[in-house]
């Protein structure tokens, strides 16, 4: 990810954890880091950190998978896996994605967002349009951010008012 990517990535996410905290004062949020390997980090690692090499996203699912048959039970936690990404990933890795994900709504979580981040790009990656052919479930939020201006529209979009928790 490049400095505009991190920027709307870490901005997004500072407003997601703020708004959750303020709304729900027993939320627990786990952060997920990727490149070729997902690794947990703390939140503080999340905000400061640098780049990696490579970029295989099922890595990042499959560790959202994992932590939901381990810690986050989708019947007793109400789970809402948001992925960033610059829209990079290995073409052979994108129906591994699509697999992950359609697992994790089978288990009832409440939402996935992927959130592609690509300053003027304007355009879907081979990721976000395989997802968008594939996942047809209205729990699955596919977002493409081009512009800072575009970051409280995508809040919106994954947040909606009129939606409450389960």
């Amino acid at each position: 990810m490049g400095e505009f990517e991190k920027y709307v990535t870490r901005a997004f996410c500072w407003w997601t954890a703020s708004f959750l905290r303020t709304k729900y004062p027993k939320v627990d949020i786990a952060f997920i880091a990727h490149d070729t390997q997902a690794y947990e980090v703390s939140e503080e690692q999340f905000f400061s950190r640098g780049l990696g090499g490579g970029t295989k996203c099922s890595s990042a699912n499959q560790m959202a998978l994992d932590m939901m048959s381990t810690r986050y039970l989708p019947d007793q936690y109400n789970v809402y896996p948001l992925h960033f990404s610059d829209g990079d990933n290995y073409s052979s890795d994108n129906a591994h994605c699509v697999e992950l994900i359609q697992e994790m709504l089978e288990r009832d979580i409440s939402q996935y967002a992927y959130i592609q981040i690509g300053q003027g790009q304007g355009r879907e990656s081979q990721l976000l349009s395989a997802y968008r052919r594939n996942l047809h479930d209205e729990r699955f939020k596919g977002l493409l951010i081009n512009r800072k201006e575009d970051v409280l529209t995508a809040l919106k979009k994954v947040f909606p008012a009129d939606t409450g928790g389960r």
